[in-house]
């Protein structure tokens, strides 16, 4: 859905998706008050977020929960009482508010992911010399650093088996060994 939603300007996904929760309102008037169609209203409210931003997901949550609430007074469903009605709207507004909040966070995460994964994948300018890596600033900054600062995790300092072997073996002479150890 990200994919989806992110390809198509963000005017039109928007009003497609305005558009659509008009659809369901609409279905939603017709079959009554039996049928449930919450889901369909919060993927809708999901895609504003997406195409929109968080303001304009609370805007497809409160026009749901208009729609919604027109819906049901008009189902013919007798209430005990008037403010049932208002009662339920509020209840579904405030699952709206928290469906939009998880759908703007998810997206700020999966934005911020793509842009550390693009800052990774591109062509790393990195000294022959020092093994520097020029960051987007134009500083040149030890591979420690670099990483720290575009990955969510830091790199340790470890040796492989191949450098291991010539740092502590291969580097100390087989006559070194003899004389320390008569």
């Amino acid at each position: 859905m990200y994919k989806i939603v992110t390809s198509a300007p963000k005017s039109l996904s928007g009003i497609a998706a305005f558009f659509g929760i008009s659809m369901v309102g609409t279905v939603d008037f017709f079959t009554g008050f039996d049928v449930s169609l919450s889901v369909f209203y919060a993927i809708l409210v999901i895609a504003a977020v997406w195409s929109l931003g968080r303001v304009g997901g609370v805007f497809a949550a409160f026009y749901s929960v208009a729609l919604w609430t027109v819906a049901d007074h008009f189902s013919g469903h007798p209430f005990a009482s008037d403010w049932i009605l208002l009662w339920n709207a509020a209840v579904r507004f405030s699952f709206f508010s928290l469906v939009v909040v998880g759908a703007d966070h998810t997206k700020r995460h999966l934005e911020s992911a793509e842009a550390r994964s693009e800052a990774l994948e591109q062509v790393l300018p990195i000294c022959n010399c020092c093994k520097k890596i020029a960051d987007e600033h134009g500083a040149w900054v030890d591979v420690e650093t670099y990483l720290g600062e575009h990955l969510s995790s830091r790199p340790s300092m470890k040796l492989c088996p191949d450098c291991s072997r010539k740092v502590y073996i291969d580097k100390v002479s087989p006559a070194a060994i003899a004389v320390t150890h008569p």
